[in-house]
């Protein structure tokens, strides 16, 4: 099954991401988190959308800072050595924003099923 090219510019990101799109969010602890990525779709102001992360961090905080988020599908979002994230802290606990705590395992194993096109 041949899959769609999704590599493009950056300012070209709201004919790949829309408002409400589901979206899966890469990198470790404080690295390889597609920051430019994540800068861009703040810039362009795509909203409700529902962020899926095995490790969350800056990257998350920023998308539920700038409002994009209308839910959370993580294992675990941490500034590591900073403490918790506190736009995440504050959404979870004070906003209501809806979330699914999952193991990284069960992350791992849901994206690639949908990878595959296995319901």
């Amino acid at each position: 099954m041949p899959s769609e090219n999704k590599v493009g510019k950056l300012s070209d990101i709201t004919k790949i991401i829309k408002d409400g799109d589901k979206v899966a969010i890469g990198g470790s602890w404080l690295g390889g988190h597609p920051m430019a990525i994540i800068r861009e779709i703040v810039r362009s102001k795509i909203k409700n959308l529902t962020a899926i992360t095995v490790v969350g961090s800056v990257d998350i905080d920023l998308l539920i800072g700038a409002g994009c988020l209308k839910k959370l599908m993580f294992s675990f979002v941490s500034m590591e050595a900073f403490g918790l994230a506190p736009n995440f802290r504050r959404a979870i606990e004070k906003e209501g924003l809806p979330y699914d705590e999952i193991t990284g395992l069960a992350v791992i194993i849901g994206l690639e099923a949908g990878g595959r096109n296995v319901p």
